[in-house]
């Protein structure tokens, strides 16, 4: 264990070494939680804008827009249509009114 160093330091006062104990074991469950559970609940919102990929890094091609807005017309809910090409919902209502007036 990478800590035997630190307890042996310790062992010569109960007390610390009581204090010392909890931390470890603090620590240690600490870490197994983080290890077994979604961690994605647990981020902050800079964290999380750091995973997200770069702006315009997922765009559609011409083509892509154009079922897009087809699919739309015959019914595919906005939700879906975000899902189905890994766009948010925001991107998918933007391409929808500057191509509303097309077709």
């Amino acid at each position: 264990m990478c800590c035997v160093g630190l307890v042996r330091a310790y062992s010569k006062r109960s007390d610390l070494l009581n204090d010392l104990t909890v931390t470890l074991q603090s620590l240690s469950d600490a870490q197994a939680r983080s290890l077994s559970e979604d961690l994605s609940h647990d981020r902050s919102v800079r964290e999380s804008a750091t995973l997200r990929p770069a702006r315009g890094s997922r765009s559609l091609s011409d083509a892509q827009i154009q079922k897009l807005v087809r699919q739309f017309r015959s019914g595919t809910p906005k939700a879906k249509l975000a899902e189905q090409y890994g766009i948010s919902l925001s991107t998918v209502k933007r391409l929808l009114k500057r191509h509303r007036d097309e077709g």
